[in-house]
C-alpha cells in the first residue's frame, strides 16, 4: 500500500473540476507530474465519479499521513504551550 501524504494528494489534484471520474484524475495526476505513489493511490479509486476532494480522500487505497516525519511530529517546540505552566516547566 502506498504512503502518501494528505497534502501530495491535494496538490496533485489540486485543479481538478468536479466531478471526476477515476481515469481522469489519474490522467490529471500523471499530467501534474505527481509522485508515483499518489498515482499508485488514485490508479487504486474505484471506478466511479467523485464529487470532491474528500470523497477521493476517503476512497483512495493509502497510507494518509500528515506529511510530516516522526521526528517532526514528535518535536516539543512544535507543540501548542501548555497554559498554566511555567516556559521552564515545559
Amino acid at each position: 500500500m502506498p504512503r502518501i501524504s494528505r497534502a501530495q494528494l491535494r496538490k496533485a489534484i489540486a485543479t481538478v473540476d468536479y466531478p471526476m471520474d477515476k481515469d481522469d484524475l489519474v490522467r490529471h495526476a500523471e499530467q501534474a507530474n505527481a509522485a508515483e505513489d499518489v498515482q499508485k493511490a488514485l490508479r487504486s479509486l474505484p471506478p466511479v465519479d467523485y464529487r470532491n476532494f474528500d470523497e477521493v480522500l476517503r476512497s483512495v487505497k493509502a497510507d494518509i499521513g500528515s506529511g510530516e516525519t516522526a521526528a517532526q511530529h514528535s518535536d516539543p517546540r512544535r507543540r501548542p504551550p501548555q497554559p498554566g505552566v511555567a516556559e521552564d516547566l515545559r
